[in-house]
């Protein structure tokens, strides 16, 4: 499943009259390295999901932050389109295997040498990576900025920034997609590994029919 979809999925099941879900998520047996070169080339468009659109001040600065994933040119490409005022790149380690740990910064050498990194935000921990970005985005950050994400990492770090979405409705901010211009490589995984799963409460629902948003979450790799 998409990037995109992902995100269409989350808001159908926090807003519509879903109680909890789980999200399951398979490993692949084996993935592409950095020694068989780049996985992606630049990118053609930047997609702005209205359903996680916050709105845009003309006051503030804008800040983009990157959950970087293993294509490097992707990554670059938007900062360079986007052109924000602040960009903040959220490394991702350790990886969804421990031979994997360092992939992230060896495929994003370059831009990581032009751009010192954030922080680490690991792969397949939706809850972590919540709990990271909500020690960075702060009230007094969102007073600053306007504050756009953009996941080019793993699928349960998209997880986890609506997770931080969800449990922050105070603090405004805007989803960022692309679209790659061509995929250099066919396939980026092969075979099938471990499945990790995610559980999540959205909502309580009292006797009167009414409720209260909220958001619980465990993990279980298997």
């Amino acid at each position: 499943m998409s990037r995109d979809k992902w995100e269409q999925k989350w808001d159908q099941f926090s807003e519509g009259s879903w109680t909890s879900f789980s999200s399951p998520y398979t490993l692949p047996r084996r993935y592409a390295s950095p020694e068989e070169g780049g996985l992606s080339y630049g990118i053609k468009k930047i997609n702005m999901p209205p359903m996680y659109w916050n709105g845009w001040s003309p006051i503030k600065d804008d800040l983009m932050l990157i959950l970087l994933g293993y294509e490097e040119t992707r990554a670059w490409s938007l900062i360079d389109r986007f052109n924000a005022d602040l960009n903040w790149l959220f490394i991702t380690s350790p990886g969804p295997k421990p031979e994997l740990n360092s992939y992230c910064e060896v495929y994003n050498r370059g831009l990581l040498n032009e751009i010192r990194p954030i922080t680490k935000v690991p792969a397949i921990d939706p809850i972590k990576t919540s709990e990271i970005l909500s020690n960075h985005i702060t009230k007094d950050v969102a007073e600053k900025y306007n504050i756009f994400i953009s996941p080019l990492g793993t699928k349960p770090q998209i997880i986890g920034v609506l997770y931080f979405y969800m449990h922050y409705p105070d603090i405004p901010i805007n989803l960022i997609t692309t679209t790659v211009v061509e995929h250099n490589v066919p396939y980026y995984s092969w075979g099938i590994g471990n499945s990790f799963e995610s559980f999540f409460r959205l909502r309580r629902v009292f006797r009167d029919g009414s409720y209260k948003k909220f958001g619980f979450a465990r993990n279980l790799l298997q």
